[in-house]
């Protein structure tokens, strides 16, 4: 049976909090297009111009900027969000509240369209640079996609898809976390 929860008490200077999420094995192309559907959702809900990031850091549950991504490979495929926080039980807290409300409400249209001109920038500046060129090559090598298909996929992901992969992904039933907070001096 695997713990759903694991808390650690270490000499660390800030604790954190990590929850995984697993998902269904994926084929290339499906986990390239998961990839930016999360990179949407972290500049959309937790970047330092969301609300969210906002309201958290104003209230210092967290001194950084929650960060999510989806990781992926030909035999597994999860998102893993990580925020620093001495609060880390009210971080986990608003963490969930906040996932149940963009599960009942989805992800702000107009900040969906912001967040993907943003990724379709980042797709344009990395392909006139040495490194994102090189970074490009090796990602379509990775996720077994064409080197520049990555301008379709950006192009025709939908706020729906966004929303959707939110409900079907981001849910307590298939998340686990884990903690490591200070020791009591």
């Amino acid at each position: 049976m695997i713990e759903k929860k694991i808390e650690k008490k270490l000499d660390v200077y800030m604790p954190y909090i990590c929850m995984g999420f697993k998902h269904e094995k994926q084929d290339g192309k499906t986990n390239a297009r998961n990839t930016v559907i999360m990179e949407l959702i972290d500049d959309i809900c937790f970047s330092p111009l969301s609300d969210f990031h906002e309201r958290m850091f104003n209230s210092q549950v967290i001194t950084e900027p929650v960060e999510i991504t989806y990781e992926s490979g030909k035999e597994f495929s999860h998102t893993i969000l990580f925020a620093v926080s001495k609060k880390h039980e009210e971080c986990e807290k608003e963490i969930k509240e906040y996932f149940e409300h963009l599960r009942q409400n989805g992800v702000d249209e107009k900040l969906f369209e912001i967040a993907k001109k943003k990724k379709e920038g980042e797709l344009i500046y990395d392909a006139e640079n040495f490194m994102g060129i090189h970074r490009t090559v090796i990602d379509s090598i990775i996720q077994d996609t064409e080197v520049f298909e990555m301008a379709n996929v950006i192009k025709d992901i939908t706020k729906d898809e966004v929303d959707n992969f939110i409900k079907e992904n981001l849910r307590e039933d298939n998340m686990v976390i884990s903690k490591v907070t200070e020791k009591n001096k």
